[in-house]
């Protein structure tokens, strides 16, 4: 989260951790191959520039909950290497 701290200064940490759930959940979710990759921070960055560009970050306004609801997540790239380690 820190590069995306860094590198989206328009976004706000909810909008963040909103995107880290996101991206933890869609890759968790994805099966086999299509979830192995070489680089697992350069995924993220991607995920981040596609996600918290300023049209990625506009969301419908109608109850806006989803931000107070979002779990904190701290991405542990050890156990995402580790992971993909053991899918190749």
């Amino acid at each position: 989260m820190t590069w995306a701290r860094v590198n989206c200064p328009a976004a706000t940490v909810e909008q963040i951790q909103y995107q880290a759930a996101q991206f933890r959940d869609y890759w968790i979710a994805k099966p086999g191959a299509q979830a192995c990759k070489l680089d697992w921070e350069a995924t993220w960055r991607n995920w981040c520039r596609r996600g918290l560009s300023e049209a990625g970050m506009r969301r419908p306004q109608s109850t806006g909950s989803y931000r107070k609801t979002e779990p904190k997540v701290e991405l542990d790239w050890d156990a995402i290497n580790a992971y993909a380690a053991r899918l190749a």
